[in-house]
């Protein structure tokens, strides 16, 4: 019998110093961050000759592309799980859900059971192998961000 298993994700929340992370929600929502910066521009003038006139100078900043940023992290090294043998043997099978800490490094932090499987054996199994995946972190306005996601993982003998 050949144990199976799979993977989802689902959104987090995240912020930074200078704007606000929407809250996620559920399996498929997901934090955002809404904002702009302004535009600036400076002009000179010119008088008669030795008599010039300057200008003044404009706002900074400027747009921040969103183009780059992704609100949830993306999976890039996924370990399977060790499926238990005791829990095989005993025809045990279930699906773990679990909230991750993406950091921004995109290594997993934190990792704690949302949902049991019933099993505390898969429940640990799923949470040892979760502890070993790799990320490509969120990033909002450019910058890395720790978020927290779902994974789920199913243990099935089919």
């Amino acid at each position: 019998m050949a144990p199976g298993s799979g993977t989802g994700s689902g959104s987090g929340t995240g912020s930074s110093g200078g704007g606000s992370a929407g809250a996620g929600s559920g399996a498929g929502g997901s934090g955002s961050s809404a904002g702009s910066g302004g535009s600036g521009h400076a002009a000179g003038g010119s008088g008669p000759a030795g008599a010039g006139t300057g200008g003044s100078g404009g706002g900074g900043g400027g747009h921040v592309s969103r183009l780059a940023d992704r609100k949830i992290p993306t999976l890039v090294h996924r370990v399977n799980p060790a499926y238990p043998m005791a829990a095989q043997v005993e025809g045990i099978q279930g699906t773990v859900r679990l909230l991750v800490t993406v950091t921004k490094e995109g290594k997993v932090g934190a990792v704690r059971v949302a949902r049991s499987s019933g099993d505390a054996r898969l429940d640990a199994a799923a949470v040892n192998a979760v502890k070993q995946w790799r990320y490509q972190p969120a990033v909002q306005d450019g910058i890395p961000r720790e978020v927290e996601t779902y994974a789920t993982v199913t243990f099935s003998l089919e």
